[in-house]
C-alpha cells in the first residue's frame, strides 16, 4: 500500500477556487493532502483557507495546529493573514513541523486569497463592505515580509493563484450571472481572458473541490455544471498563461460530487476517480483530455469502502467536519414589518460561528435572504452576489411578498438527497435579532432529511471518495486472480 499513499488527496487550493453557488467541500468541509514521503497528513477544517491540523501518519496523533490560512503547492509553508482594525498580521508557518517561522504586518486590513507553489508570494483583497466596485489586490514577499505590489482594477476580483516570479495574477472575475477566469500581467496591469474557444465566454455553476498539480503548474478544479448534470476539470496553466475544461464521466448531481481530482507525481496527469460512477478518469495535462477511463463495479467499490472503514474511523473521528451547524446570522439593518407588496428592501446580515470561544465569519456562495408572505403567497428570495466574504458581511435586495412580510428567513442554497433523488434542501440560520421571534427558524428541509448527519456526509465526501479508491487498490491485491481494470490506479512514484 505504500505506493498508494500519494492517493491520499483530497486538495483544496486556494479559496477563490471554492466559491460557487452554496458550500461544497473545497470551503466548508474537510480536505486533506499527504506528499510521497511525508510524515505528517495536514488536514484542513473548513475547507482550503481554513485551520490546518498536522497528524502523523504513522500513529495517527495530532502534533500541532495552526489558524487559517493558505498551504502551498510544495506543502512547505503554510501562510494565515489575520485582519485588525488598522492593520493585518501575517505568519509563515513551516507546514512540515507546525513551526511558526516569522511574523509581521502590513498597513491596512487584509485577506489572504492567493498563494505561489512554493509559498513565496502572498496574494491579498483588501476587505471591502456592500456591493465591491472596485477591488484592490497585494502581493507580498513572504520572505522578506514587503508589501511588493498594489493593484486596483474596476469590478470584483479575487487572486486564486500567483506565479513563482509573482509577475502574473490569476484571477476570478465575478460577474452578475456568473464570472470568468482572468490573468493580470502584474507590470503592464493587462487583463486577459482564459479560455479554450470550446469553453463558455462566461462560466456558471459549481467550483465543488480544486487541487494543485506537486509542482504547482497546474491548479485543477472540478466544476458541476449549473445543471448539475455535467462535470468537468478546469486545467489552469500558471506557467503557460492558458486554461481549458476537460469534460468527464458524468451522470446526476449527487454522484458527480463524489468525483476526486489525484495529480500524478510527475505532474503529466490528473486522476478522477468516482466511486459512485464506478470510473477512474485520466486526464492527459499534455493533450487535455481524457485519454484512460478504467471502470469497476459500484458495489464492489462500497464493499471495499467497508474494509478501510475501521482504519479510516479514527482519523475522521479526530477531524469533525466542519458543516453548518453552529452558525448564526445576525441583521445589520432594519426591515420594516410594514412594508408594502412589491417594495425593494436592502438587507444587510452577518454569518459566524464561535469555535474555541471565539467568534469566527462564516464565508460562503449561495447565501440567501427569504421573506414569507404572511397571506400564504409564495415568497421572495434576494441572493447574496457571488463573491468572497473573509469577513462574513453580506448584503442582498429583495421584494417585498404579496400579502406583506410574515417571516424572516436567511440560509443557504444546498441539495440533499434521499430515495426520491436529489433535490433542492435549503440550510436555515437561526437569527440572533430576529424581527419576528415566536416562529420556528431551525426546519430540516424536506421533512427532516437535511441536518448535520447530510452535512457531515457532505463534508467528508472527498475523504471517503478518496478512501473507496484505496480499497479498490487493496481489493485488488487481495484477489489477483481476478481480472480488473482498476489496475489505472496503481500510481508510479
Amino acid at each position: 500500500m505504500k505506493r498508494l499513499v500519494f492517493l491520499l488527496a483530497f486538495a483544496l487550493l486556494p479559496s477563490a477556487a471554492a466559491h460557487a453557488d452554496g458550500c461544497p467541500p473545497s470551503s466548508c468541509g474537510v480536505a486533506t493532502i499527504a506528499l510521497p514521503g511525508a510524515d505528517i497528513l495536514p488536514v484542513r477544517m473548513n475547507g482550503s483557507n481554513g485551520p490546518l491540523r498536522g497528524y502523523e501518519l504513522s500513529t495517527g496523533r495530532l502534533r500541532f495546529m495552526l489558524p487559517a490560512g493558505l498551504l502551498s503547492a510544495d506543502g512547505r509553508r503554510f501562510l494565515s493573514a489575520k485582519a485588525g482594525s488598522v492593520d493585518t498580521t501575517l505568519q509563515r508557518y513551516d507546514a512540515r513541523t507546525g513551526r511558526l517561522d516569522r511574523v509581521w504586518s502590513i498597513h491596512g486590513r487584509w485577506w489572504a486569497t492567493g498563494l505561489s507553489a512554493d509559498g513565496h508570494w502572498l496574494a491579498l483583497s483588501r476587505m471591502q463592505k456592500g456591493r465591491v466596485k472596485t477591488s484592490t489586490l497585494g502581493v507580498v514577499n513572504t520572505l522578506t515580509g514587503d508589501l511588493a505590489r498594489t493593484i486596483a482594477l474596476q469590478g470584483n476580483f479575487e487572486s486564486e493563484a500567483v506565479s513563482r516570479d509573482a509577475q502574473r495574477l490569476f484571477l476570478v472575475h465575478y460577474l452578475r450571472r456568473g464570472y470568468r477566469v482572468e490573468s493580470l500581467d502584474v507590470a503592464t496591469r493587462t487583463l486577459a481572458v482564459l479560455r479554450a474557444k470550446t469553453d463558455p465566454a462566461i462560466m456558471g455553476g459549481i467550483a465543488w473541490s480544486a487541487v494543485p498539480s506537486r509542482d504547482g503548474r497546474w491548479l485543477l478544479t472540478l466544476y458541476l455544471s449549473p445543471t448539475g448534470d455535467e462535470a468537468a476539470v478546469h486545467t489552469l496553466d500558471v506557467v503557460r498563461n492558458r486554461a481549458v475544461c476537460v469534460d468527464l464521466p458524468s451522470r446526476d448531481f449527487q454522484s458527480m460530487t463524489a468525483y476526486t481530482l489525484v495529480p500524478s507525481p510527475d505532474g503529466r496527469s490528473v486522476y478522477a476517480a468516482n466511486p459512485q460512477l464506478g470510473v477512474v478518469a485520466t486526464v492527459d495535462l499534455q493533450k487535455l483530455r481524457v485519454t484512460k477511463t478504467a471502470r469497476f463495479h459500484e458495489e464492489a467499490a462500497t464493499t471495499s469502502l467497508a474494509l478501510l472503514g475501521i482504519a479510516a474511523a479514527a482519523l475522521v473521528a479526530a477531524v469533525p467536519a466542519a458543516g453548518k451547524e453552529g452558525v448564526k446570522a445576525t441583521l445589520t439593518t432594519h426591515i420594516p414589518l410594514d412594508a408594502k407588496p412589491g417594495a425593494r428592501l436592502e438587507v444587510g446580515w452577518t454569518l459566524a460561528y464561535v469555535e474555541r470561544g471565539r467568534r469566527q465569519p462564516f464565508g460562503a456562495n449561495g447565501v440567501f435572504v427569504r421573506l414569507r408572505s404572511a397571506s400564504g403567497a409564495g415568497a421572495e428570495t434576494g441572493l447574496a452576489p457571488m463573491g468572497a466574504y473573509p469577513t462574513g458581511e453580506y448584503a442582498a435586495s429583495v421584494v417585498v411578498p404579496k400579502g406583506g412580510i410574515g417571516d424572516v428567513e436567511i440560509g443557504l442554497r444546498s441539495w440533499t438527497s434521499g430515495p426520491t433523488g436529489t433535490r433542492r434542501g435549503d440550510m436555515l440560520f437561526p437569527i440572533t435579532n430576529d424581527p419576528l421571534p415566536g416562529v420556528a427558524r431551525i426546519v430540516s428541509p424536506a421533512a427532516g432529511h437535511s441536518g448535520p448527519t447530510t452535512w457531515t456526509v457532505v463534508a467528508v465526501a472527498g475523504l471517503l471518495s478518496t478512501l473507496a479508491v484505496l480499497a479498490i487498490a487493496f481489493v485488488r491485491r487481495r484477489t489477483r486472480g481476478e481480472k480488473s481494470r482498476v489496475s489505472a490506479l496503481r500510481v508510479p512514484r
